[in-house]
């Protein structure tokens, strides 16, 4: 039921999200194209060059935001708004929902982020300089590894898994404070805010006293070296990232199972 679920999902957001990548893809081969080779002897042509650039940006800011306001979007509208009443009726635990729309929204975001970055690098680097580039990005990514006593494939690959959990983690943070949000009688979109800010602050509060008393107690922030502190932070961010997406994800479920308020 799990992958059913993720397919209607899937299909109701990718008829957003699908048109806007390409129209971004469109638009970057566009913008290339008259940057490169587009004269400006007037005033008129100078104001023409510049609006595909200026509509790349907008299709950027779009799916930027697209992305945020669906994730908030599918999940209340769904299941904590009027919606709620047939989707709780399926024979669906409230986890399941739950990693639905996480599943969802983690994989949008991730191809927006994709998405986005692959069309400014098109933008910004030839095809003739691509090889140059990678050739450079790796060098910085195994400067950055050294201290993890990691190669620059497995330090790439870390970077992308705490991309990941970030992602995850701040996902169960908004829906955790759409969960916590709903209980309230009245004006449930400003308590939701309200919840997320919240939560965000205890979190970030929580994660840092913890940071510091941890690295303290162990030596490591004032006795260890640069290198040691920098694994240090790093497997820590990864940690703390799991740690409060199982936080978040119990919260969630609880209030979907327990105190479902439906607007």
């Amino acid at each position: 039921m799990l992958i059913k679920l993720f397919k209607h999902e899937f299909k109701a957001t990718g008829r957003i999200f699908l048109p806007m990548y390409a129209l971004l893809v469109v638009f970057s081969v566009i913008t290339k194209y008259v940057n490169q080779n587009m004269r400006v002897d007037s005033l008129l042509f100078g104001i023409l060059s510049y609006l595909p650039t200026l509509m790349y940006i907008c299709i950027i800011a779009g799916i930027c935001m697209m992305t945020l306001v669906l994730l908030i979007q599918r999940f209340f509208k769904n299941l904590l708004g009027p919606e709620g009443y047939l989707m709780h009726t399926l024979p669906v635990r409230p986890w399941q929902h739950v990693a639905c729309k996480l599943l969802t929204s983690t994989f949008w975001s991730i191809s927006s982020m994709c998405i986005v970055s692959l069309s400014s690098l098109y933008m910004g680097v030839n095809v003739q300089d691509w090889h140059s580039f990678i050739a450079t990005f790796r060098g910085m990514l195994a400067v950055a590894a050294a201290p993890l006593n990691l190669t620059a494939n497995a330090f790439f690959w870390g970077l992308i898994a705490v991309l990941v959990a970030y992602v995850i983690k701040m996902t169960l943070m908004i829906y955790a404070g759409l969960g916590i949000g709903q209980l309230s009688s009245k004006r449930k979109v400003g308590a939701s805010v309200l919840a997320i800010v919240g939560l965000n602050i205890v979190e970030q509060l929580a994660a840092v006293i913890v940071l510091v008393l941890w690295g303290e107690s162990s030596g490591i922030l004032s006795h260890g070296s640069g290198a040691e502190i920098i694994r240090f932070v790093f497997w820590w961010i990864m940690g703390s990232a799991g740690l409060f997406s199982v936080i978040y994800a119990f919260v969630c479920n609880w209030m979907l199972k327990r105190n479902l308020n439906l607007a």
